[in-house]
Order: C-alpha cells, then sequence, then structure tokens
C-alpha cells in the first residue's frame, strides 16, 4: 500500500505512526527497528531468488491444479477416477471422529495436522453419498494451505466392541492406571511426611523412592533432571516448602532447600537483558490493548465477497 509505506517510511524508530487510511482500512503503526538500505550483487541474492521464483511457480502450479480437480469433481468425476497427473495423494480407510482405525490407532492420513483434523470433521459432517467438494485448508506449520476432497461410502453406526477385540488394550490401560494410582499415593505420603518435619532422605526412604538433589537454576533456564512441569512452580514457593506435581510419566516431590536472590549490581548483563525483555513485553502489551481499543470501537466487519476478489481474482 503506498500510503502505508510513505508514512512508515517517513517515521523514526520509536514512533507511533497514525491512523493512516490505506487500502484495505485505517492503520496505526508502530516502527520498531530501522534497517540501513545495502545493495547486494546477484551472485549474494541469486539462491535467494531462486527460492521465491520456485516458490510463486509451486503456488501457481497448486492453484492451477485445484482449479482442474474441481473442474473435474463438478463434471461428476469418482475421486477414484482423478488423472494420475495431479499429484493427488489418495487414501481410503475407515475411521471414527477421533481420528482412529477400528484397531483404536491413528488413521495414516498424510498432509500436516491441520489438513488431517479438517479432513477428520469434515467426514462427520457429511452424508452417506454426498458429492465430493475441493476444499482448502490453511496450513501454518507449513506456511501455506492444502486442499482435500472426500466422499463417504458407509456410515457404520456406533457400537460396542467385542471384549476379545480390546481385552489386552484394556489390560495394558487397567494396568497403566494401577501404577499411576500407586506412584500418587506413594508420592503424596512422601510430601506428607515432609510436611510433618522429615527430611526428604527419611521420607523417601519410606516409599523406597529414589532422592535427587538439583543445582540451582534461574526462572528462563533450564537444568537437567528438572521437569518443566516441576520449574513452572518453583519459583512460586518459600525455603521448605514441599510440593507435589505430576509429569506424563511420573509423580515428582519437591523441596527448595535453598533460595537466593539475585544482584543486579553483580549481573549488569542479565539486568539489562532483564530490563530490556519487561520493556519490550510491557510495549508489546500496551500495542496489542491499544489495537483490541481502536478494533472494539470501529467494530470492522470484512466484506467475504471483496477479500475474496482481491486474494483470488478470476
Amino acid at each position: 500500500d503506498p500510503d502505508l509505506g510513505r508514512a512508515v517510511f517517513a517515521a523514526k524508530p520509536g514512533a507511533v505512526v497514525g491512523p493512516v487510511k490505506g487500502a484495505l482500512g485505517w492503520h496505526v503503526l508502530k516502527v520498531t527497528k530501522e534497517t540501513p538500505g545495502t545493495n547486494r550483487s546477484f551472485d549474494e541474492v541469486k539462491s535467494e531468488l531462486r527460492t521465491q521464483v520456485l516458490a510463486g511457480k509451486a503456488t501457481d502450479l497448486m492453484y492451477d491444479r485445484a482449479n482442474k480437480v474441481d473442474n473435474l469433481l463438478g463434471n461428476g468425476t469418482p475421486l477414484d477416477e482423478m488423472p494420475s497427473d495431479l499429484g493427488l495423494v489418495g487414501i481410503a480407510g475407515t475411521l471414527d471422529a477421533h481420528g482412529n482405525t477400528k484397531d483404536g490407532d491413528p488413521a495414516p492420513i498424510p498432509g500436516p495436522p491441520e489438513l488431517k483434523a479438517a479432513l477428520i470433521e469434515r467426514a462427520f459432517q457429511l452424508q452417506k453419498g454426498d458429492p465430493p467438494q475441493l476444499t482448502e485448508v490453511q496450513t501454518p506449520s507449513t506456511g501455506g494451505s492444502a486442499y482435500y476432497a472426500l466422499s463417504v461410502e458407509d456410515v457404520i453406526p456406533p457400537a460396542k466392541r467385542p471384549f476379545e477385540d480390546v481385552k489386552d488394550k484394556v489390560a495394558e490401560d487397567w494396568t497403566a492406571d494401577q501404577e499411576r494410582r500407586a506412584a500418587e499415593q506413594s508420592a503424596a505420603k512422601v510430601l506428607a511426611a515432609l510436611k510433618s518435619g522429615q527430611t526428604m532422605a527419611d521420607a523417601a526412604a519410606v516409599s523406597g523412592r529414589p532422592v535427587s538433589h538439583t543445582p540451582l537454576i534461574t526462572r528462563g533456564g533450564q537444568a537437567e533432571g528438572v521437569a518443566p512441569e516441576l520449574q513452572r512452580v518453583l519459583f512460586s514457593l518459600k525455603k521448605g516448602e514441599p510440593t507435589m506435581v505430576q509429569t506424563p510419566d511420573a509423580f515428582i516431590v519437591a523441596d527448595p532447600v535453598e533460595i537466593q536472590e539475585p544482584d543486579p549490581a553483580a549481573d549488569q548483563g542479565g539486568f539489562t537483558q532483564l530490563r530490556q525483555a519487561i520493556t519490550q513485553s510491557i510495549g508489546s502489551d500496551l500495542t496489542s490493548v491499544f489495537a483490541a481499543a481502536v478494533r472494539q470501537r470501529a467494530n470492522p466487519q470484512v466484506n467475504d465477497k471483496n477479500f475474496a476478489g482481491i486474494v483470488q481474482p478470476q
């Protein structure tokens, strides 16, 4: 947008610009950094240019193929009769609303997770025999999008699976649940013993659990052997205040034995870094709050028809 460009390049770093009217409405801008322009030789940019050209060609090819598939579907071509030169991946199978097969395993659906989630959701919105339609899905995990089309050949009413089919899974889940319960009870006993005045070594010895001593850690650091679930609560505790946390595979009982207060004068670099991080965080919060207030007051509405005409011109 030329108007936005002129406003941005006329501002100094740190300045808030606007409101500026652009092609899609009003904007408030903040210049956070200024990078001086440089002249780069062709040899320096040819790899980058090649990547951009290939990405553009890939996008054009994908859009062209999507149009061909859409036309074929509109003419009644079944999914299993699609041409083989369109780069399509075809799969067929049975799955439930959780995306699992009859065996309880995740269905082998190729592609990014956003595509898999959209396909599963759409499958349970269709009726048996509904014609397939090409649908685009945004895939932030890949920085792009994907297309899919599906049809439902049969709907199996929900029913309980025979015990013989699930007995191994039931036994496995029951065993895991009992082990988790036993671990939780053991950890709770250790925690109760600590709160009654026993040392960690004595409390753990009663339950036959190992004891480990971790080094001092900072809020932003990560010490080996300290689970993230534990680190999240450590800095809310006082010295000698035990706690218990659950991790994906265990229960951990911890008792802070030493707390060191940081001295800004002894670590000027760390203090400066922390101050900059807090300043940046507060600045981002203020910008977000201001943007939300402007959005709420203006109550902008998106004209989907006009927007689609800009993004995907015919």
